[in-house]
């Protein structure tokens, strides 16, 4: 298996639902059906031990296996047990109480192969006990976030087999927040493709995890393993901020030394990880402007500004932008 997506039109790929055989499964199973995307195959995990019923062998056009399992399953052990079974050249999750919009696969295999990423991922509608919906995350990629909070729902992302196969599992002592771990060791192998659109939807308020909202939320189990994780996670996010740090003072040597357009190339890496650090955004924005790039240097610097609306060298370096683009000759910050 190679690293890169195959550009293939229709790759088959696996949805992976791990089942407590709960009522809104059928649910579950008819957005699937829905789906755009014509090649996907369905692994049902049992996870009750031994209890699931019976399952029919087609999920609209597609085929259905059920996993038999002798014993209780948690959550991550079910889902490495999916990961085990799955045949697909890329795998999703779907928990047996949410479901899919009908592009959604086909909206995230589009975007993982027009960028190239082994990962992408989509905005999730959050619902309500009534399916009402309550707010969206939508969050655009940043690795350094992603350490701070979980802004990924398990059924928002499409993943490349290889990345299975480098050794990523789900830790199986995570019993709260396995998905957040997972993404985590997943971003250790490059970044993630954002679709931006809101195709995958989560019944928050449904569920007996603790990992939800409303009666489905456990704080003392959530404060729990949220310490559990960045205990775990600590040293790989102080490397990263070590690293934009460096990155950061590297970049204003090479300003000093008028060479803006390989400050650009390291910052805009540094960006990817660090989107809204207003400080790597000014000085891109000074970067830009070096280059002649004045455009790109005026979004840029609005952002910044927008994050630090009272920063004075943010102000002063949109307005020298503002007066180059008018014609009037200025140095910037």
């Amino acid at each position: 298996m190679t690293d890169a997506p195959n550009k293939g039109v229709h790759p088959l790929i696996t949805v992976i639902i791990r089942s407590k055989a709960r009522a809104t499964l059928p649910d579950a199973l008819a957005s699937v059906a829905r789906q755009t995307h014509p090649n996907l195959e369905v692994v049902i995990i049992d996870a009750t031990g031994g209890r699931h019923p019976r399952v029919a062998d087609r999920c609209g056009p597609f085929p259905v296996r059920l996993i038999p399992a002798d014993a209780p399953l948690n959550r991550p052990q079910a889902a490495n047990r999916g990961l085990d079974h799955a045949s697909g050249e890329w795998l999703i999750f779907l928990d047996d109480d949410d479901f899919f919009d009908p592009p959604h696969v086909a909206s995230l295999l589009a975007t993982a192969q027009r960028s190239g990423r082994r990962v992408a991922y989509s905005g999730t509608r959050v619902l309500d006990a009534q399916g009402r919906v309550v707010w969206q995350l939508n969050h655009p990629y940043a690795r350094l976030a992603l350490f701070e909070h979980n802004y990924i729902q398990m059924g928002a992302a499409l993943f490349y087999r290889s990345l299975v196969e480098l050794g990523c599992r789900f830790d199986e002592n995570m019993l709260l927040y396995q998905d957040w771990d997972f993404w985590l060791q997943l971003a250790k192998h490059g970044d993630f493709a954002h679709s931006n659109v809101v195709t995958n939807n989560w019944r928050a308020y449904s569920g007996q995890s603790g990992a939800g909202t409303g009666p489905n939320a456990d704080v003392a189990l959530q404060t729990r393993f949220t310490r559990r994780l960045r205990e775990k996670w600590g040293g790989a996010r102080d490397r990263l901020v070590v690293f934009l740090g460096k990155a950061g003072r590297h970049a204003q040597w090479l300003l000093s030394h008028r060479r803006a357009q390989d400050a650009v190339r390291l910052l805009s890496v540094a960006i990817t990880l660090a989107p809204e650090d207003p400080g790597l955004l000014n000085l891109l924005g000074i970067a830009f402007f070096q280059a002649g790039q004045l455009g790109e240097a005026w979004k840029v610097l609005m952002k910044a500004q927008q994050l630090l609306p009272d920063n004075e060298s943010v102000r002063r370096n949109l307005e020298l932008v503002e007066r180059k683009r008018f014609g009037t000759s200025a140095e910037i910050d």
